[in-house]
């Protein structure tokens, strides 16, 4: 099966103008996409508004599932001792904040579940972290249950989605790096950093290490995870051979 990109150097014409959506393309991807076009003289056409969404008279609301705190016996580390950890790797690279745009690695940094995505407990949001240990979070406010708000400390601040290019402008004008992940960040991401003139850092997600790496808790709980996994199998297959 050939690859879209493959694809597209066979069969576009000579010159061709491709469009992409800026927010779902990350940054490496329109990079191999602006390469491929290269080689036919074509060029790649970053979109104000996605030609879909102006189609898509039914779309379905953005999911707003409730966020919760994720207890400290599951997530094992406190999340402002993860907030340290982090800023103090940062603070390493000489970088003044990392723009996290992976839910992943946003939940394990908050310590903090949700069900936006399907058979995935996550919430999806950005943040920022500040090489001081301090975190923006960009999400829904109508997610954010009280139990949510007690659990979060000084270190975090919420605020709406609809703040955050305004977050990256406002980062990008102290002159300090910034780091993100080119595998995970969208592209529009990074030319709004650009635009206002930040000198950018392109390194791993830093949270994806340190995430990968279970704790005691973690571990306890994927064994827990494992044993009930197990008996429910067991239970399953008494149930068919009966």
């Amino acid at each position: 099966e050939k690859s879209s990109l493959l694809w597209l150097e066979e069969n576009a014409p000579k010159g061709a103008r491709i469009a992409y959506d800026p927010w779902l393309y990350g940054a490496e991807n329109v990079e191999k996409l602006k390469a491929a076009l290269h080689r036919i003289e074509g060029e790649a056409v970053p979109l104000t508004r996605n030609f879909v969404d102006l189609v898509w008279k039914d779309q379905p609301a953005p999911p707003m599932a409730l966020v919760v705190p994720h207890d400290i016996l599951y997530a094992g580390v406190p999340s402002a001792e993860k907030r340290q950890q982090i800023a103090a790797t940062l603070k390493k690279k000489k970088v003044a904040a990392a723009i996290l745009t992976d839910p992943s690695s946003v939940a394990w940094l908050l310590n903090v579940r949700g069900g936006d995505v399907d058979y995935t407990p996550l919430p999806l949001s950005r943040a920022i972290l500040s090489d001081g240990g301090i975190v923006q979070w960009f999400i829904d406010a109508r997610k954010v249950t009280e139990p949510l708000r007690a659990h979060l400390d000084v270190g975090v601040t919420v605020l709406p989605p609809s703040g955050f290019m305004g977050a990256l402008e406002r980062l990008a004008h102290t002159n300090r790096s910034v780091l993100v992940d080119p595998s995970q960040t969208p592209s529009q991401i990074i030319d709004i950093l650009k635009t206002n003139g930040a000198k950018i850092e392109l390194s791993e997600d830093p949270c994806a290490l340190p995430r990968a790496i279970k704790n005691a808790g973690e571990l306890d709980g994927a064994r827990a995870a494992q044993a009930r996994d197990c008996a429910a199998v067991a239970n399953f297959l008494a149930w068919l051979d009966a």
